[in-house]
């Protein structure tokens, strides 16, 4: 039975609250002083150290009394405490530690491979745990930090702080410790230092953070971090391309950016960086002189203490297509067919539509009391005479559907030596029929209709039918 236990220790028995036992024990050490105190005048030394011990024991056995001392067996199991060795695997651990140099992420692994031995011998007091984070946490191994490239898109400090310490309440066992391995490139809350809410969410955690910092303090690099640019552009018309340049190391250089196409130089400009880790923006404006795919390059010179030299430059592939083909879309009445037809055009960029559609039939439709013209029915009247005689020659192609009314406000045969002209020099005519194109009531235009491949034959012929029952 007593085997089974590997530790004891003084308990009490009493039921009495913890404050009245303090008190009753209080009381009783001043009445055995009190008591002592009554017998100092005892003239015999003996028999007053005699009645001092017997007061002296009947305070210990009123305490004994009170208190109800007992020992308690107990079988315990001694648990290591949590040491977290926590390396950083984001992007910037595989810059090299200085110009020419291995990368970071070498540096650190080697580090914790010399000291190997001292942390065998924290092993034996700790539970020593791998972790490696960027924006996540996960666990990792020595041989996994010096083999596995870093790749993480960005660094959280205190997320992985308080993801070792357990503030989530996913590990029980305590964190005596962390050993914190990086190069201090935060992008989240740690970005703008140790300050203000920064260090209190740390002062929170209650775990003390040994830093190693990895690689060269002031370090320099520029780079082409974006290029903001449309997937194509028109021909002998004015593009923009914005680009956002990032210089690490450079404060107070003007440094400069070359926009090139097939190493033909386009545009180039000089940009002053104001920090030591600074973002500019740069916007290069140009006109594509022909039509066709072409590789458009931005570059920054490459300087021999950079860091790393391959983002220097970015190149993006550009498709310059001829000017807008301008459209004008006429539709005698909304359908189907002329929604289609309108969507198809709007969607394609090489277009530029601009498109008319009539929404009711004169000769059916009443004039407001006092009105004298059809015109009066429109909200917006029809701008023929603008489009067909002042403004025709802008359109690259005319498409007419299912139009062409008799009725003078819309009679199309008033324009139609300007349609002709248009035709002859070049212009792009198409006529999509319908009741209102080639039927009975459609305007004659005898003079377009030779360049027709069809001609109109009047009311299309009705079959008549009966049934019998």
């Amino acid at each position: 039975m007593d085997g089974a236990y590997n530790a004891w220790r003084w308990v009490s028995l009493s039921p009495l609250p913890g404050w009245a036992l303090a008190l009753l024990a209080v009381g009783l050490m001043l009445g055995v002083k009190l008591a002592a105190w009554g017998v100092r005048r005892e003239p015999a030394w003996g028999r007053r150290a005699l009645l001092w011990a017997l007061r002296l024991g009947a305070g210990v056995a009123a305490l004994l009394f009170l208190f109800e001392p007992g020992i308690r067996h107990l079988q315990v199991a001694r648990v290591k405490n949590r040491l977290a060795v926590l390396v950083d695997r984001s992007a910037s651990m595989s810059f090299p530690v200085e110009a020419g140099g291995v990368s970071r992420a070498q540096a650190a692994s080697a580090y914790l491979a010399s000291v190997s031995r001292s942390l065998a011998t924290l092993a034996e007091r700790f539970n020593i745990e791998w972790v490696g984070f960027d924006s996540e946490v996960g666990p990792t191994s020595p041989a996994a930090l010096a083999q596995e490239p870093p790749r993480g898109a960005r660094t959280d400090v205190l997320a992985a702080l308080r993801t070792v310490a357990g503030a989530d309440g996913t590990n029980s066992k305590k964190l005596s410790g962390v050993l914190l391995f990086s190069d201090g490139a935060d992008n989240a809350e740690l970005a703008g230092g140790v300050s203000g809410g920064a260090r209190a969410a740390l002062e929170q955690l209650g775990v003390p953070v040994s830093t190693f910092t990895v690689g060269q303090q002031a370090l320099r690099d520029l780079a082409v971090e974006s290029v903001k640019v449309d997937d194509f552009a028109f021909v002998r018309n004015a593009l923009t391309v914005e680009v956002e340049i990032r210089g690490r190391g450079f404060k107070g250089e003007e440094v400069g950016v070359v926009l090139s196409r097939e190493d033909q130089v386009v545009a180039s400009k000089s940009v002053k960086l104001a920090s030591q880790d600074d973002v500019q923006t740069v916007s290069f404006t140009f006109t594509p002189d022909q039509t066709g795919r072409f590789v458009y390059t931005v570059s920054l010179p490459v300087y021999s203490d950079e860091v790393v030299t391959e983002n220097n430059s970015r190149s993006f592939v550009l498709k310059v297509i001829r000017d807008r083909v301008r459209v004008l879309l006429v539709v005698g009445r909304p359908s189907w067919d002329e929604r289609f037809l309108r969507g198809l055009l709007r969607q394609d960029p090489n277009v530029d539509l601009v498109s008319f559609y009539i929404l009711r039939t004169n000769a059916s439709t009443p004039l407001p009391q006092g009105g004298t013209d059809q015109r009066d029915l429109s909200l917006i009247p029809f701008p023929m005479q603008e489009i067909f005689d002042t403004k025709l020659h802008t359109f690259d192609v005319v498409i007419f559907q299912n139009f062409g009314y008799s009725d003078e406000p819309l009679n199309i045969s008033n324009y139609e030596a300007n349609l002709e002209r248009y035709v002859n020099g070049g212009g792009a005519l198409v006529m999509i029929g319908g009741d209102h194109a080639f039927g009975e009531s459609h305007a004659s235009m005898q003079r377009l209709m030779q360049a027709m491949p069809v001609e109109p034959t009047g009311a299309p012929a009705l079959r008549n039918s009966s049934t019998s029952t």
